[in-house]
């Protein structure tokens, strides 16, 4: 088996130093990236912290999942959704799932489930507006 870097661990950090500021930043990020979430769902591929899932679902996403391969970085994508629901309770009344998975492991029909999907960590980010079966 290959080893591979274990981005979560980063992850935990990420979500302990997070600021208030840090997190309307990347909320603002998301937001001039895709205008209007609201009322659509959100697939967050590689979701590291869980921050853009998070701000996905502040955005008014109706709802968010997270997938990351690394069991570290969902552990940190829960942690830190509870530190920000604290600042802000309306990200908690969206439905932000987050799962250790490959969308590549099975066939996921993305045309009945997700309006938006976002790799955050691509040189560009990649946005679907248009839905497709994945297999």
């Amino acid at each position: 088996m290959v080893e591979r870097f274990a981005f979560g661990e980063n992850g935990e950090d990420f979500s302990k130093s997070l600021q208030y500021k840090d997190y309307l930043a990347a909320k603002e990020s998301l937001e001039k990236l895709i205008p209007n979430l609201k009322d659509k769902t959100f697939l967050d591929v590689g979701c590291g912290s869980g921050l853009f899932s998070i701000a996905a679902a502040a955005l008014g996403a109706k709802k968010v999942l997270g997938f990351d391969m690394d069991t570290d970085s969902i552990s940190a994508s829960k942690k830190l959704l509870e530190k920000i629901s604290k600042w802000n309770p309306d990200v908690g009344k969206v439905p932000i799932e987050f799962k250790v998975e490959s969308i590549l492991n099975k066939k996921i029909d993305l045309q009945n489930m997700i309006t938006y999907i976002v790799g955050a960590f691509c040189i560009t980010p990649v946005i679907c507006t248009k839905p497709f079966l994945l297999s």
